[in-house]
């Protein structure tokens, strides 16, 4: 049996170290990210938790349901962005951002179904009727950037563009925190090492990664909204929550661009 020697505890108390850690990271982020938010700001988390219980409830049809004739293939997709959005929360505070961008990733390619879905219901259908290998073929992230890049209608011009930001975005997830290369190396922090989430880059990743997610919240929360919240009261609702976390995410981006270009010119504190 592995035996702990010096600053490398064993057994369970090296997962007990390894939380403390995770622990002190988000401390750490939580008291810098309330020194930098202007008075004026949603708060980030409460908004971000509102909206993801939102979801929540949308996914398990507390506000109405297909019942047993229905597929629940939107709720599902809800779902897989609400509990993956919540695991990406939980990995970049404890320090884990390369994990993190992984989930962010795949966030995204259902928020990208979901945004598309909400203007072709012919692309919805045939996504609900292809079997697995034609739906692998017709519906990968790239193919699904390419129907948002044809669409035509007078309305979506924020879709094409959106897909043409994408593919770089896609790309650069892959090299820099999917598929390992030689170039990779872990952000996070081993158990006698560990990468400050104070340090400048680091904590501008983070909330960086943060606005991703709550980006992704808000187009699923959208989606929800126009699609499967049937309760007039419970939509008014959602529609106002995501209006504020639109407001809380714009004013967090630029802080997150601020940090980014003092942290580039070697001036961040």
């Amino acid at each position: 049996m592995l035996e702990a020697s010096g600053n490398h505890p064993g057994g369970r108390e090296f997962l007990e170290r390894v939380r403390d850690l995770e622990e002190g990271s988000e401390a750490a982020f939580m008291n810098w990210l309330a020194a930098e938010t202007p008075n004026d700001v949603p708060d980030l988390f409460d908004v971000l938790g509102i909206a993801l219980s939102h979801l929540g409830r949308v996914a398990t049809c507390v506000w109405g349901c297909e019942g047993t004739d229905g597929d629940h293939l939107e709720r599902h997709m809800v779902a897989r962005t609400a509990s993956n959005a919540r695991a990406a929360i939980r990995l970049l505070l404890g320090g884990y951002i390369s994990e993190s961008m992984s989930l962010i990733r795949g966030i995204e390619e259902v928020t990208n179904l979901m945004l598309l879905f909400m203007v072709s219901e012919s692309d919805l259908e045939e996504f609900r009727a292809a079997v697995y290998r034609a739906r692998e073929a017709d519906f990968s992230p790239r193919k699904v950037l390419g129907k948002m890049r044809n669409l035509q209608g007078p309305d979506d011009q924020e879709l094409r563009e959106l897909a043409d930001k994408s593919p770089v975005s896609y790309s650069e997830f892959s090299q820099a925190f999917t598929h390992f290369t030689r170039a990779w190396s872990p952000a996070s922090y081993t158990i006698s090492r560990k990468v400050e989430i104070v340090e400048p880059f680091v904590k501008t990743v983070t909330l960086a990664g943060l606005v991703m997610v709550a980006n992704s919240v808000s187009a699923a929360l959208i989606f929800a909204a126009e699609r499967l919240i049937l309760q007039t009261e419970e939509m008014a609702d959602a529609t106002v929550t995501n209006l504020e976390l639109i407001r809380a995410t714009r004013a967090y981006q630029e802080v997150s661009r601020v940090e980014m270009r003092l942290s580039s010119q070697g001036t961040a504190e």
